[in-house]
């Protein structure tokens, strides 16, 4: 989609295989004539035809996630991956240095200078993370990347959403703390990479939510649908950072059920 009145073309099939709740995250456009985006994490789709992970396997993993498996790969599915693949939209993918967990459904952003940060999901055995790292060059004009662990969240965010503050600042916003049965969140929490990397509990939203648009234009985050605590939302709403509190947009999405899992991008 190349913006209003463009339609959407079809791309060929991801080289990589089939990927299922991972995050996409759009880098440095510069070096290619269609793009980049960045896939980090996910999980085999819920109909691959791949097997299913069998509980009777001698594979084996540690509490910090790495994979024991001979070839190094994390891809068995079922678990979440560790995996990156640098996508050029007009060639193909090339695989990057995993990550340091694997987690799938998480929080990722962009920051303003470049840096990649991500938080939360769900990892080995689906368990809940509260986890974050950040992909980051190695030194001041680096082409060699790396990634490095943050401080650990308040909580435990599965299915929460994130992006960057206009201060610069790694926000992380609602999800599911304990896993798919466990409480629905409405809390908030930001962190500046690269300062005194503390996370800072921000304003709750109004409605606890999962699995929803996130976007921040002008000093302002907007929200809309998701999953609640019983039901699909339609509601919208906006934190304003000038004045520190969230707001509800006066419109709802225009679907009678709600809506969620969707994908959103800033025109």
């Amino acid at each position: 989609f190349r913006g209003p009145g463009s339609g959407f073309t079809g791309l060929p099939p991801l080289s990589c295989g089939e990927i299922f709740s991972g995050a996409a995250v759009a880098v440095d456009e510069s070096v290619s004539a269609a793009g980049q985006v960045l896939l980090l994490g996910g999980d085999i789709c819920p109909d691959s035809s791949e097997e299913s992970y069998d509980d009777s396997s001698d594979d084996s993993y540690g509490d910090d996630g790495a994979d024991d498996d001979a070839d190094g790969s994390d891809d068995d599915g079922g678990h979440g991956f560790s995996t990156a693949h640098l996508v050029d939209l007009a060639k193909a993918y090339k695989p990057q240095a995993d990550l340091l967990s694997r987690r799938d459904d998480f929080a990722a952003a962009q920051l303003p200078d470049g840096r990649i940060a991500y938080a939360g999901g769900g990892g080995w055995y689906g368990v809940p993370l509260a986890t974050s790292e950040v992909w980051e060059p190695l030194g001041q004009g680096a082409v060699t990347w790396s990634r490095r662990e943050l401080p650990e969240m308040s909580v435990e965010r599965w299915a929460g959403r994130a992006c960057a503050l206009s201060d610069g600042r790694f926000a992380v916003i609602g999800g599911v703390s304990g896993g798919h049965a466990g409480a629905t969140l409405s809390s908030c929490e930001a962190l500046k990479v690269g300062a005194d990397e503390n996370w800072e509990l921000l304003p709750s939203m109004h409605d606890a939510r999962y699995s929803f648009a996130c976007v921040a234009v002008a000093g302002c985050v907007v929200v809309a649908g998701g999953n609640g605590r019983r039901e699909k939302l339609k509601t919208a709403e906006v934190f304003d950072e000038g004045q520190g509190r969230w707001f509800r947009l006066p419109r709802d999405l225009p679907h009678d059920g709600g809506l969620s899992n969707m994908g959103c991008a800033l025109l």
